[in-house]
């Protein structure tokens, strides 16, 4: 199953620890199910897409076209895969949204490729969001994906950045230890040494807003690093810094 019950548990010790309000889930906690069930008879797939596509010309409201389209997900064949993907580009949020998890849920060779081509054109959060959790689903792991996982991350912008780290948890991806580990801890105000006026000053504003961006990825950066070293847990960038210069972070190959 490709549920992430440990992701949610640390979800939940965190939120203990720091007394923090429970928040409903966003589109970065997006649970992807495994493939539908596959149609070996083209005929039947193509009678299944022409009867979704009546009753989503006939539907009364978005949230009925969103029920249509989630259910679609249900049957696994590259006609479901092309019905869905073409609505991706929905103009309504949610209908986009359960689109890219029918597609993550296909088994077509061409659904990775489609999400990070949405990836390249799509401007709404939740979107982009749920299709870097569909890649990791996938476990597309091509040099596209990569680069568009590591541009949110860095990017701070809170749903897209929690789903980087769980992108990168599902592939393993090893090299980016260093890149999640150092948002463990809150980012620190840097006031540049004399002569390197040039380095950048975080002001009280910009790191109370960055800790915002930071904290809501922690659960998804500790699951995702849980995943790359199994056995192993971090807590803080130091620790994870110590132990990635240890001899079984070498073993391991990781780099600091």
């Amino acid at each position: 199953m490709r549920v992430l019950t440990v992701l949610f548990l640390f979800a939940s010790v965190v939120a203990a620890q720091e007394g923090a309000k429970d928040k409903a889930p966003g589109p970065a906690d997006v649970e992807i199910g495994d493939p539908g069930v596959a149609i070996k008879d083209p005929a039947v797939a193509k009678q299944r897409v022409a009867q979704f596509r009546n009753k989503l010309r006939a539907a009364a409201d978005d949230a009925e076209r969103v029920q249509l389209v989630t259910a679609l997900g249900d049957w696994d064949h590259a006609e479901i895969y092309k019905a869905a993907s073409k609505l991706i580009k929905h103009k309504n949020e949610q209908v986009a949204i359960a689109a890219v998890v029918v597609v993550a849920r296909q088994q077509s060779k061409k659904a990775g490729p489609k999400l990070v081509s949405a990836l390249r054109s799509e401007d709404r959060d939740a979107v982009i969001a749920t299709a870097l959790v569909g890649l990791g689903v996938l476990g597309y792991d091509k040099k596209p994906a990569r680069k568009a996982a590591v541009k949110y991350f860095k990017r701070d912008t809170k749903e897209p950045h929690r789903a980087a780290a769980r992108y990168f948890g599902y592939i393993k991806a090893k090299d980016t230890f260093k890149l999640l580990a150092q948002k463990l801890d809150e980012p620190k105000n840097t006031n540049p040494p004399a002569g390197k006026s040039n380095l950048p000053v975080l002001s009280a504003a910009d790191r109370r807003r960055l800790w915002y961006e930071w904290k809501a990825a922690y659960p998804h950066i500790r699951w995702a690093l849980s995943e790359m070293i199994p056995g192993e847990t971090f807590e803080t960038t130091s620790e994870a810094r110590d132990w990635a210069l240890s001899k079984d972070g070498k073993k391991h190959r990781i780099k600091w």
